[in-house]
């Protein structure tokens, strides 16, 4: 569209009335329109007044550029290199951009009387995450591009202005929150110290976020909430003071969905990839492909059923984790409805996870000792509820290298509460945090309630001897393991575990060194396990059979 004074002005009087234009704002895009010629095609946010000299406010200016642009019918707002531009709350329009030029920043207020309080609210209340810095609702083509930096605030912490209440005195800023918009991309930027999180994307489709690189100390990096149709990648989410990448759904018609997240380097205080807590809505069709994590203290892989739906049709492909505690956790529990505000929010029912796949996965854990958290353990941990199993899950070549230590105390372990006797009020807040497990009877692989599970060329190493056996199996049904070779303990515990399990297979399974016994199987309910092509070099005993488990339901080949 060609973009002249006349066009430019007229469009702006026939929109006085709308929502988003305020006669300051007005008046401005009307003052600067008149300075333009007809062959302007950027918006320069100095020529509606923006200082740039990073004191003086330039919320007013830079709004009026974004509307003037978007009344021309859109292009792309500037940011000049060599200024600091410092803002409160502005809104984005369809079809604009907002343009940051090299070595130029867009610098957030600490003063929280600047930000907006029509930006809607977190998913997680009561937190007091809500002000935004750019917000965006129900828009189409929006962009945020260049190769300069957008910083959350500058100060140690933010200032709340006179007579605040108490909820909105802790408030902290996310730095950008886009709800129900399509067509967004975000690229080359750097993000910096946002008063928590950094990017959250909310019920939005057709998004491309590619080579930013977030440095927040506080907070998640990228945050999505029921998004459809999102592309990642080459994006560097460093020093993450939570999640760096946290996906999520908040309605049950509004699933995340068709996510790709490739070539992405990740360091972040907790986890690298999460699905979840909040998991109203299904997660399917999401892989995550070529990527390295590295120093992630709570996770490196999350994946959390808590509110009724389904984890389904996912990949995990060709990752490396080093120092990285608990390389891969998966859940299904039950949690309170939330982001409720209700006094007491209904429980929510059991949900589901299946169909999901882990192919070369490369993981060194952090040196630490064995930990009765889930996600401060360097083994893997899966567990499903009784009703709601986790099903057809592939590892398939995966290594892991952890510490060990584990005694033989631990190993004998038997009392550990089972997912539908939590109560959710002790151990701890999320269910994947909590110590009401206890240190796990294994030390490479905790699974229970898992059905259809499938290991292939699977490798678990110690830096420490430990006591516990590699892989400890727990209400299983279909389970087939090839392939493995674990470190092992030659006298203290059987190789691998089994309790009330159905349909177990074990073949070309090496213990290092030799061991004991390979398989210990437990209860009653345990049948239809075959030992099929283990070299008997490598164990003592192929089986003991305890707790009632039979020996007449073992099959040896």
């Amino acid at each position: 569209m060609l973009i002249t004074r006349r066009r430019l002005i007229g469009t702006a009087v026939a929109a006085v009335g709308t929502r988003w234009l305020v006669p300051q704002a007005l008046a401005q895009t009307l003052a600067a329109a008149a300075k333009l010629s007809a062959q302007d095609s950027l918006w320069d946010v100095r020529r509606f007044g923006a200082t740039g000299d990073g004191k003086t406010l330039d919320t007013s200016a830079v709004q009026a550029a974004i509307d003037a642009c978007h009344l021309a019918g859109g292009g792309s707002v500037h940011f000049t290199t060599g200024c600091t531009f410092l803002i409160g709350t502005i809104y984005l329009k369809d079809h604009v951009e907002l343009y940051v030029e090299p070595n130029s920043t867009i610098l957030g207020s600490s003063n929280l009387g600047d930000y907006g309080n029509d930006v809607g609210l977190n998913p997680f209340f009561p937190e007091t995450i809500d002000p935004c810095l750019i917000y965006a609702k129900n828009c189409v083509d929006i962009r945020l591009g260049g190769d300069g930096t957008i910083i959350g605030y500058s100060a140690d912490r933010f200032t709340a202005p006179a007579g605040a209440d108490d909820r909105a005195r802790k408030q902290r800023p996310m730095l950008i929150r886009f709800e129900s918009c399509s067509q967004i991309s975000v690229v080359d930027l750097t993000l910096r110290r946002c008063g928590s999180w950094c990017l959250h994307l909310k019920k939005s489709q057709d998004i491309t976020l590619h080579n930013v690189h977030i440095h927040n100390e506080k907070q998640d990096g990228f945050d999505l909430e029921s998004c459809q149709n999102v592309t990642i990648s080459d994006c560097h989410l460093l020093e993450c003071g939570d999640d760096a990448i946290a996906i999520t759904t908040s309605a049950r018609d509004q699933p995340s969905k068709n996510i790709s997240i490739t070539n992405c380097l990740m360091h972040s205080r907790w986890s690298a990839i999460r699905f979840g807590p909040l998991s109203k809505g299904d997660f399917e069709d999401i892989t995550v492909s070529n990527c390295v994590f590295y120093d992630c203290n709570g996770g490196g892989i999350k994946l959390g059923m808590f509110e009724g739906a389904e984890i389904r049709n996912c990949l995990f492909d060709n990752i490396v984790m080093d120092q990285v505690i608990a390389p891969i956790t998966m859940f299904v529990a039950t949690w309170p409805d939330i982001g409720s505000t209700a006094a007491t929010p209904p429980m929510m029912p059991p949900g589901r996870i299946h169909n999901l796949q882990f192919s070369g996965i490369r993981a060194i854990a952090k040196q630490q000792p064995p930990n009765a958290h889930p996600d401060g353990n360097d083994g893997l941990f899966f567990h499903g509820h009784p009703q709601g199993l986790i099903e057809n899950i592939l590892l398939r070549d995966v290594s892991i290298t952890l510490s060990g230590g584990g005694t033989a105390a631990q190993a004998a372990r038997r009392e550990i509460v089972d997912m539908d006797q939590i109560d959710y009020r002790k151990d701890g807040y999320w269910t994947d945090h909590k110590t009401t497990w206890g240190v796990p009877p294994a030390y490479g692989l905790y699974a229970r309630h898992i059905k259809g599970l499938t290991m292939e060329n699977v490798r678990f190493e110690l830096r420490e001897p430990d006591a516990r056996p590699a892989v400890f199996f727990s209400d299983c049904e279909k389970t087939r393991v090839s392939d493995l070779s674990a470190s092992s303990d030659p006298a203290e515990a059987a190789f691998i575990t089994a309790r009330n399990c159905v349909g177990l297979r074990l073949t070309d399974v090496t213990p290092q060194p030799k061991t004991e016994v390979l398989l210990r199987l437990e209860g009653v309910k345990s049948y239809g396990v075959v030992l099929s092509g283990n070299d008997p070099r490598g164990f003592g005993k192929p089986f003991v059979c305890v707790d009632g488990a039979s020996e007449a339901e073992i099959l040896t080949r």
